[in-house]
């Protein structure tokens, strides 16, 4: 494939090879923008996880399958950055899986 034709989530499945690492992944991307937007800022994880109402846990799990998805060194909110100048105020969130499907992958 050429360069810059990959997306967002071609590149998280060719990097694990896990469809279940990777719908992980991109479901933590998603759900950390939705958190960032409503606060204002990029969340810790303290205010990630309490947020969402889940455990510690389970936030680590979330971001153990999108390290395994990236390269080092690149972070939730880059990802996030490809994704939120397509993202309007009112946050639908029905549209975040096709941005997933359709950005281009700029990391590499």
């Amino acid at each position: 494939m050429p360069q810059g034709k990959e997306t967002v989530m071609m590149a998280f499945y060719g990097r694990s090879r896990s469809l279940r690492k990777t719908i992980r992944a991109c479901t933590y991307v998603c759900a950390w923008g939705v958190v960032k937007m409503d606060l204002g800022h990029a969340p810790t994880w303290e205010e990630y996880w309490t947020w969402w109402g889940q455990s510690p846990s389970t936030t680590a799990r979330d971001v153990r399958a999108f390290t395994a998805c990236v390269p080092d060194g690149v972070k939730v909110g880059d990802v996030w950055g490809l994704l939120e100048p397509s993202v309007t105020e009112k946050l639908d969130r029905d549209a975040l899986v096709p941005l997933l499907s359709s950005t281009p992958w700029r990391f590499a």
